[in-house]
């Protein structure tokens, strides 16, 4: 009481001009009634100015509704301590605005005679130094006991503040008043722990909005993309479904918190990536679960953290979202891994553990081998595997762009560059595979002109497009495939040696089919497993005497005639089994029957008779001759297929010719 009478003639003396002990005063106290002075605070004032009723709680309403339900329970707790103590506690605004009122009912009746209550300002150019106004300018926990305040109003009560955060990340802050004679330095310790306790509820709602409002969007985003996704934690059990899975599934809600395998038995193959870490590239399979009939495609991504996998997301889509897809971004991505590769063939194996083991590099890979032998397949393989897996996988066939377009397709081109562009040019292959892989297949067919420009964009990594003279940078890992024997291009100066060089950096040659005779049933079974869910047969492998027959053929057209041989045989059967009748005649020769098909009998005779000097180009030529009979003929049609222009096709005919006549 002795010191509350002396901090009331330290103030009378400062409002009257004399000399006053600084030693008896706090300065953060001093330094407030200075600046009151000289905001011409009246220290007199008893009765704080309220605004309206009605503004005042139309200005509040909101918060309110939002203190009542955040915070009831605590502040309840709160407040019942507050009323053993005779206290009560006021929230406020970051204008100083009291917004709730809550503690002993007495006090706040008591406060209310001074308009201390719910839509005062508590600002110190309005009602003087008090610990709400402090605390906020200050930017710390403050008390203020009696006649430290200002005004006369608060000379009655101790103060005590403290500010935090609100859920909305505005600055907002608590004050204890309790009658004078009940000041306790130890409520101040309280009233940190409270918004200390209200700040981190707070933050809980923050998180709580922020993960209500992503759910929303991400329900929103998933319904809107015409997909099916399931999200998968790192134990298998759904996290997620969203409609689209629900109605295809017949599932609705029942998924989440449901085993993978026990709600979507269909899918649970992809449970081995979660096992693996690897994702799933994009496959077509029938869902039987299903009943619509169609086809779907299926690929998973598996997140991972620190290494392990920690969840999946799966998705789902049908055919015809897939293909036009394709045709917005053909061939941006990759879809074939190394568990893709079939074969235990020695040879094989060695060629594809080297292949692995390129994928840990960024330098150049040349893949060479037959027409047929699964060149892109390893290409995509390669890029899957690599740290560019996340990154576009683009290829194109060098030998199927005309001569004076095939610039403008790997280096792009600008506006008005030459007739027919595009308007606003367009990018080439090799800006839109940046950071990822380029595969340049036939890159043996590139004409000699194209060739000093790649050789240029591979030694400088950077690409500029045709009609701009500004060079883009470009991070590509470039692959490249050909089935011709480059090093011989080279002597007969079709290839440039120094671009040779720069390909042939990592060199893979793949083994024909009739140099892994072992791996064809391995490649049989799974052909008849394919052709059997899209043929929507019940074939469950191929008699002995015909793998026997398969095992004795020659393979100009390697696995991809392997493939169509196992197609026509799927169209045919009739049996769980595929037997010698179902194969087509593949000539006692072992050469096709080409006469079988009613095609002219000359392509038959040349494809017997071809000169030993082009024995490296049999297996391109015996594919000529199988698409001619194929398409009776349509040179068009056989050029398409094999990706090469009416003109490569008549020069290639044309050796045919000049060699069977040697």
């Amino acid at each position: 009481m002795q010191k509350g009478k002396a901090m009331r003639q330290i103030h009378d003396d400062f409002l009257q001009g004399n000399n006053i002990c600084h030693d008896k005063i706090r300065d953060e106290i001093l330094d407030s009634w200075y600046r009151c002075k000289s905001y011409n605070v009246d220290p007199n004032l008893t009765v704080l100015h309220l605004p309206e009723a009605a503004r005042a709680k139309k200005l509040y309403q909101d918060e309110w509704a939002y203190m009542q339900d955040l915070t009831s329970n605590y502040i309840s707790h709160f407040s019942n301590f507050l009323k053993e103590s005779d206290a009560c506690i006021l929230y406020i605004d970051a204008d100083l605005n009291v917004i709730v009122q809550r503690g002993a009912q007495h006090l706040i009746e008591q406060l209310s005679n001074h308009n201390i209550s719910v839509g005062a300002n508590l600002s110190e150019n309005s009602v003087g130094t008090n610990a709400a106004a402090l605390a906020m300018l200050n930017k710390k926990d403050v008390y203020v006991v009696g006649a430290e305040h200002y005004c006369e109003a608060f000379f009655d009560y101790a103060c005590y503040a403290s500010r935090f955060t609100n859920w909305q990340n505005r600055m907002r802050c608590v004050m204890v008043v309790s009658p004078i004679e009940n000041y306790n330095p130890m409520q101040l310790l309280m009233l940190q722990y409270f918004t200390s306790v209200l700040s981190e509820l707070n933050k809980l709602e923050v998180v709580k909005n922020e993960l209500a409002l992503a759910n929303e969007l991400i329900d929103l985003g998933l319904d809107q993309n015409k997909q099916g996704y399931i999200f998968v934690d790192g134990r298998g059990y759904v996290m997620r479904t969203n409609q689209l899975v629900n109605e295809l599934f017949q599932v609705q809600d029942r998924a989440v918190g449901t085993h993978l395998k026990e709600i979507f038995p269909s899918l649970q193959f992809v449970l081995s990536c979660l096992e693996s870490g690897r994702s799933l590239p994009l496959r077509e399979m029938m869902l039987p679960n299903i009943q619509t009939g169609k086809s779907y495609f299926v690929e998973c991504q598996v997140m991972k953290k620190n290494g392990h996998s920690v969840g999946m997301l799966i998705n789902i889509s049908d055919s015809k979202r897939i293909n036009r897809l394709a045709s917005q971004i053909y061939n941006a991505r990759a879809h074939y891994t190394f568990d893709d590769l079939l074969g235990n063939n020695v040879n094989f194996v060695v060629t594809k553990n080297a292949a692995k083991q390129a994928s840990d590099s960024s330098s150049t890979v040349l893949i060479t081998g037959d027409s047929g032998t699964g060149k892109e397949l390893f290409a995509q393989a390669i890029h899957n595997e690599s740290r560019r897996s996340s990154k576009p996988f683009v290829s194109i066939n060098c030998a199927a762009i005309p001569r004076e377009l095939i610039g403008s397709e790997l280096f792009g081109y600008v506006d008005g560059a030459f007739t027919g562009a595009r308007k606003g040019g367009a990018p080439g292959k090799f800006e839109l595979a940046n950071n990822g892989t380029l595969f340049l297949d036939e890159i043996g067919e590139m004409p000699l002109d194209m060739q000093v420009v790649l050789l240029r964009v591979l030694e400088e990594k950077n690409v500029t497009r045709i009609g701009n003279s500004n060079p883009v940078p470009v991070n590509v890992r470039l692959i490249a495939a050909t089935n011709k024997d480059l090093y011989q291009a080279v002597l007969l100066k079709e290839f440039r040696l120094d671009l040779y060089y720069r390909l042939n950096v990592i060199s893979l040659h793949l083994p024909g089919l009739a140099d892994r005779i072992d791996d064809i049933p391995i490649l049989l079974e799974y052909f008849i497993q394919h052709f059997s869910m899209i043929l929507k047969k019940k074939l469950t492998g191929i008699s002995d005497e015909a793998l026997e027959i398969l095992k004795a053929y020659h393979w100009p057209g390697n696995i991809r005639e392997l493939r169509n041989i196992v197609e026509r045989s799927a169209n045919v059967c009739h049996n769980s089994i595929i037997t010698t009748s179902d194969l087509p005649d593949l000539g006692t020769d072992k050469t096709p029957n080409h006469n079988s098909v009613g095609f002219s009998d000359q392509y038959t005779l040349i494809s017997k008779n071809i000169n030993a000097n082009y024995c490296f180009k049999t297996y391109d030529y015996s594919r000529i001759i199988s698409l001619l009979e194929k398409y009776d003929g349509n040179k068009s049609k056989v050029a398409k297929e094999l990706g090469i222009t009416r003109a490569t096709l008549y020069k290639r005919l044309k050796e045919i010719s000049s060699s069977s006549n040697k």
